[in-house]
């Protein structure tokens, strides 16, 4: 119990860390102690975890994702470290996800994700997963962490006629 907590407070100083401390500082967390499942990626109940952590991306995103190849599982405890790449699918995410209907619309993986997922009596959490678009280099996205919204510019003429 002691340990969920201080792995939950120490995930809450990476979201609130900024940017660029941030990789390092995940990094040093993330490296010490994770031991790496062998076959981990051919095994369904991890590629379940994957599905379900790509289910609740839908930060910046417009459609859901599915996941294209689980790469690897490393494991601390009850907890997971899945990274996959993913494709996106048909599905928006204003919709609700169905496995049968949102299919992903390319073989070809256009991003690639890092999940925490924790085994629990009652099934998998996932904690967070991070995500990269292959397109986007620069831009990485968190899910549960609001990406900062651009103020809208209004077009104003230069002609603006006065009754």
């Amino acid at each position: 119990m002691r340990l969920k907590i201080v792995s939950r407070i120490l995930l809450l100083i990476v979201a609130l860390t900024p940017a660029s401390l941030q990789s390092k500082a995940r990094d040093d967390v993330e490296t010490s102690n994770w031991k790496e499942v062998k076959a981990g990626a051919k095994n369904p109940k991890f590629g379940k975890m994957a599905q379900l952590a790509i289910r609740q991306f839908t930060t910046a995103v417009d459609s859901h994702l599915a996941v294209n190849k689980l790469e690897k599982v490393q494991q601390k405890g009850q907890s997971y470290k899945l990274t996959f790449s993913y494709t996106p699918t048909r599905c928006a995410v204003t919709k609700v996800f169905e496995p049968e209907l949102c299919v992903a619309t390319s073989s070809k993986p256009t991003g690639k994700c890092q999940a925490f997922v924790t085994e629990q009596r009652n099934g998998p959490l996932v904690d967070w997963i991070d995500c990269e678009d292959f397109n986007k280099k620069e831009e990485t996205r968190r899910s549960g962490i609001q990406q900062p919204k651009r103020p809208k510019r209004a077009l104003v003429s230069s002609h603006s006629s006065s009754n």
